[in-house]
């Protein structure tokens, strides 16, 4: 694993929910803001991937 080349991680979780909340909590700009932010040591990139 170098610094030059990428390495994919995988991440996943189960939430048991109903489908239409986890859709809702995914996509609508309220609940969004209280778990995905941005902080001063993150650093976006147009390489990331999110799927449901």
């Amino acid at each position: 694993m170098g610094a030059d080349k990428p390495v994919p991680i995988t991440v996943e979780t189960t939430v048991q929910v109903p489908v239409e909340q986890a859709r809702e909590y995914w996509t609508a700009a309220e609940p969004i803001t209280k778990w995905c932010f941005a902080n001063d040591g993150w650093h976006g990139s147009d390489r990331w991937k999110f799927r449901i």
